[in-house]
């Protein structure tokens, strides 16, 4: 049995791809290693909010540290008042953040760490992806040219999420959570968790279909997305892909997996009558939720959250971009 890992899932710690990490823990030998690949991304625009909170933040502290102090003085003038010394301490700590603790790599964490529990026998290696915002910005002109013809402001943000990611060279996280390492991964076959969110109504629009034109306005919308995500999805992630000489594949789009759905009733899939983080792929959340596949408690609970905004590669720049919008290809 080979001691390195031959199986990479793209990971971002939510439902599709912990149902598949659970589900190639059953295949793959009991001891081998399975890395996770979770990527993030610094992004200028995203830091600013961030900055600018923060700012706000120790205004506020300020200001009650200025209103303390002039308290404890009245207080004193008045000779009647108790004064409690701890009430006008300084605030001096600053706000400790890790630009790279993007929501992805914060669901990843706790993905890891329920994987850990529920599979202790596999260990399981985290691979934290950082990019900083200058690779970003050299990188986009080859992304774009690999995922052409995609060229939308919206494919590259998700193109080069997984250009990165593919890549697989990041710090590792060990089963035992204290291990951190550099760590070039060596599998060459990569999971997706692509076709989940398309066949069981796992975006905001599939509800907005359902709220416009009831059960059929799902139907026909979740019948849209299988039909177009050939052309839509699949050539874009595998040209992006195998440029690292990986080859990705597409547990939910295997052939009898889609029969298998397409023959169930749409409200076993999804089920937008009831919240969001619960109705939508309410099939695979019931799975996670199964003793054969889990429990993975948190995991089914995870609310769908696209890769461009959970890995932050969404409007890097301060420009009002549109995710339709044509990509620009300048350097």
């Amino acid at each position: 049995m080979p001691h390195h890992p031959r199986l990479g899932i793209l990971f971002s710690g939510g439902l599709d791809c912990m149902s598949l990490a659970a589900i190639a823990n059953s295949y793959i030998p009991e001891g081998e290693p399975i890395d996770l690949f979770n990527v993030a991304f610094e992004n200028p625009r995203a830091l600013k909010g961030i900055a600018v909170t923060l700012k706000n933040s120790q205004q506020q502290k300020k200001k009650k540290t200025k209103l303390d102090k002039k308290l404890k003085y009245l207080a004193k003038q008045a000779g009647n008042i108790p004064i409690n010394p701890n009430s006008i301490t300084e605030v001096t700590e600053e706000y400790q953040f890790n630009i790279y603790d993007v929501p992805d790599r914060v669901t990843a964490r706790q993905g890891l760490q329920e994987l850990k529990t529920r599979f202790p026998q596999r260990p399981w290696q985290l691979v934290e992806i950082d990019v900083p915002y200058t690779e970003a910005v050299e990188s986009k002109k080859k992304v774009l040219e690999l995922a052409s013809p995609s060229a939308s402001v919206m494919d590259l943000s998700i193109a080069i999420a997984f250009w990165f990611a593919a890549k697989g060279v990041g710090r590792k996280i060990s089963i035992t959570g204290d291990v951190t390492e550099m760590y070039t991964s060596p599998v060459k076959v990569l999971f997706s968790g692509l076709g989940a969110d398309e066949q069981l109504g796992g975006y905001r629009r599939h509800r907005g279909s359902y709220e416009s034109n009831g059960w059929q306005g799902l139907v026909d919308e979740l019948q849209l997305d299988v039909d177009r995500i050939a052309t839509r999805n699949l050539g874009r992630d595998d040209r992006v892909i195998s440029d690292h000489a990986k080859e990705v594949r597409f547990p939910f789009l295997d052939e009898k997996v889609i029969d298998f759905l397409s023959s169930l009733p749409c409200f076993v899939k999804s089920n937008p009558t009831v919240k969001e983080g619960l109705g939508d792929k309410i099939l695979l959340r019931s799975l996670a939720l199964d003793d054969r596949l889990g429990p993975l408690t948190l995991t089914a609970k995870e609310p769908k959250r696209a890769i461009q905004f959970g890995a932050r590669t969404a409007k890097m720049h301060d420009k009002k971009e549109k995710g339709d919008d044509l990509a620009d290809n300048s350097d």
